[in-house]
């Protein structure tokens, strides 16, 4: 099974960081501003339990620093499905 979504892009126009919480993330104050671009993100099962993170951008990383990943460990944490999946 595949999946395609559309991921929208924003433009921070202001982004002050508050602090930082106890999950390792920053308080953030922002004001935003969506623009007319979008990340493609393509989603596939796999048979074993894992996350496989690939992209054709080489600077970003596809391991657990990346976001698209731990949101995906935390879903899969959470549903505790038998198949893993593939993320592009």
């Amino acid at each position: 099974m595949r999946l395609e979504r559309q991921s929208p892009c924003k433009i921070n126009l202001l982004l002050n960081i508050l602090g930082k919480r106890a999950d390792g993330f920053h308080e953030l104050e922002t004001v935003l501003q969506p623009v007319n671009v979008c990340d493609t993100l393509v989603f596939e099962r796999i048979s074993q339990p894992a996350i496989e993170l690939t992209c054709n951008q080489p600077s970003l990383p596809t391991d657990a620093t990346n976001l698209v990943y731990r949101a995906a460990t935390k879903f899969l944490e959470a549903t505790k499905p038998a198949t893993g999946v593939r993320i592009h």
